[in-house]
């Protein structure tokens, strides 16, 4: 009696080193990428129903009361608000873009209307707090 060897089975794909490759890379990844920078105070938005809004020029308003734009902190940072109003009203235009005030919900209301007053006064006049949805 003669019998025919069984079929040959085609040796498996090497899967698991693939696998492990793209984990590896999804993990650095996940550790290398900078989403969004940090803010320079940690400020805590109060709630209110509505859109977010978006704008580039920021200032941040801490619960104590002091003002950060970029890495300047206290009056510094409304010297350096108004060399951002400068440099991005270089070409003549009508009125700088609006300013994206962050605003901590444990700030005194006198603390903000005091800002809001010397804000003006740099020019600013389209200021957009930024609140959370609840």
């Amino acid at each position: 009696m003669r019998l025919d060897p069984p079929p040959r089975r085609l040796p498996a794909e090497p899967y698991l080193p693939l696998i492990n490759i793209v984990f590896l890379l999804l993990i650095f990844f996940l550790i290398a990428a900078q989403l969004a920078p940090a803010a320079p105070l940690r400020v805590t938005a109060p709630q209110a129903d509505g859109s977010a809004m978006a704008g580039k020029v920021t200032l941040y308003l801490g619960a104590d009361g002091l003002l950060a734009h970029g890495d300047a902190r206290g009056d510094a940072a409304l010297s350096a608000l108004t060399g951002t109003r400068d440099a991005v009203c270089a070409a003549p235009c009508d009125a700088p873009p609006a300013l994206m005030l962050h605003v901590d919900r444990a700030t005194p209301a006198q603390r903000l209307a005091q800002v809001m007053v010397l804000v003006s006064g740099l020019g600013w006049h389209d200021v957009q707090l930024v609140t959370a949805r609840p």
